[in-house]
């Protein structure tokens, strides 16, 4: 995985389409990108106005490619809005000698040093407690956590839905590999939610509800950050970016005895 520097422009309205994106889960599929960015990389957003600095941090949802309105593009989502900016003068502060804070125009790539300065400068500016510090819900806290995660979540994601003009229905009792039945004028959303009340992107989820995004185009994942916290973050996924962004590994097995 790499970490790269894109630069959002003045003109385009990059300033406010990624905090709308924090905020609706929207994921953008031209993003002016470096020919070198692959699937699961994480990016780190500068835009030159209003403010002069980092704003955002997302994912890289699909590898760069020849593009149609830039050089190279590449998809990305899962943007992060920061609370409050790494300004352009802090950056000078943070580093001395970097050529890039003198003429911050281009798109780079982060070598490790960097990398890991801005993600802890980043992390600071977040609005909830970091990775690190809380990974629970989403299974790996108390049951009773859990519980308090997911409802919440779901929620959130009701209420976001019922904003963007869908019926929403709960089948969460049905066991049908999704949580949220999602209709309007034109079709269905079959809507599986996951709620983390830090800001890990780590989540339990079932053979059945894998099973559900397979074979169903009409699958979404939204997984919601600081489910808890006064300002939820909400990232939504189609069946194919899920299985793009995500590695799902077994954490359970079921034991039987052995035929005689």
């Amino acid at each position: 995985m790499n970490f790269h520097l894109f630069h959002g422009g003045i003109e385009n309205g990059d300033f406010s389409a990624l905090k709308r994106a924090a905020i609706s889960g929207e994921t953008f599929e031209h993003w002016s990108s470096l020919k070198s960015a692959r699937t699961g990389d994480v990016v780190f957003f500068y835009v030159p106005a209003p403010v002069s600095g980092i704003v955002a941090t997302g994912r890289v949802l699909r590898d760069a490619h020849s593009g149609r309105n830039w050089q190279y593009e590449a998809e990305v989502g899962n943007i992060k809005w920061l609370q409050s900016p790494v300004l352009l003068k802090r950056l000078k502060r943070e580093f001395p000698g970097w050529r890039w804070v003198d003429y911050p125009r281009s798109k780079l790539t982060l070598d490790a040093a960097k990398a890991d300065r801005l993600l802890k400068l980043t992390r600071l500016n977040q609005d909830s407690p970091s990775t690190e510090v809380l990974i629970r819900g989403a299974g790996f806290g108390t049951a009773e956590r859990n519980t308090k995660v997911e409802k919440a979540a779901i929620r959130f994601v009701s209420k976001h839905m019922n904003r963007l003009g869908y019926e929403v229905r709960s089948v969460e009792k049905d066991w049908l590999g999704f949580d949220l039945l999602c209709k309007n004028h034109s079709g269905e959303l079959l809507v599986e939610v996951k709620g983390i009340s830090g800001l890990g992107d780590g989540f339990q989820i079932t053979p059945h509800e894998l099973a559900c995004a397979r074979e169903n185009t009409s699958f979404r994942l939204a997984v919601v950050n600081g489910a808890l916290s006064r300002r939820p973050r909400l990232t939504i996924l189609t069946a194919r970016q899920m299985f793009t962004v995500f590695q799902f590994k077994p954490v359970s097995f079921f034991a039987s005895l052995v035929d005689s």
